[in-house]
């Protein structure tokens, strides 16, 4: 071995200690970059300490909306408990009224009431049911308001009888 292996040899050497030096020193400039770790500490206890305050704060919450739904349901216990009484006295009445209307005679049927309070109804008018007595009704130019105050019946029967006669085909009614 001559000295130019020697020589190479130190070349090779010195070219590895040079990356080495150099990986060290990019190494520690990123390390002082990073917070240490007494600043993460830092962080750490002031997000813990807001963490803390939002519970706290939301236990109060909880307690104040507790308490204010103990309040409502006081209240609507002392509703309750004067409904319970007004039900009662409504009760009572009913089954007074039910005796004294036991006393009297048998109504007549609703259709025939309610066709006495019509003028100009035929009287074989007044013994057809109602899903008869609309249609014929609206023939002779009664609106349907006129004709569910005149059965006793709501608007929405005298509607929903016409649409169902409507689809059926049955009338070709206005």
């Amino acid at each position: 071995m001559d000295i130019t292996h020697y020589l190479f040899a130190f070349f090779v050497f010195l070219l590895v200690a040079a990356c080495i030096w150099l990986f060290g020193r990019v190494a520690r400039k990123k390390s002082k970059e990073e917070p240490g770790t007494y600043e993460k500490e830092q962080r750490l206890f002031t997000l813990y300490q807001n963490l803390e305050d939002m519970m706290n704060s939301f236990e109060e919450y909880v307690g104040e909306t507790k308490a204010e739904i103990d309040k409502r349901l006081q209240a609507l216990k002392k509703a309750a408990q004067t409904q319970d009484g007004a039900q009662a006295a409504v009760r009572e009445d009913a089954a007074r009224r039910i005796e004294t209307d036991a006393a009297q005679p048998a109504p007549v049927s609703h259709i025939k009431e309610a066709a006495a309070k019509l003028q100009g109804i035929p009287e074989s008018m007044r013994d057809l049911p109602v899903e008869e007595a609309i249609p014929m009704l609206f023939e002779q130019g009664y609106e349907g308001e006129q004709i569910a105050k005149f059965l006793g019946i709501s608007n929405r029967e005298v509607t929903l009888t016409m649409g169902i006669k409507k689809m059926n085909g049955e009338k070709n009614i206005h």
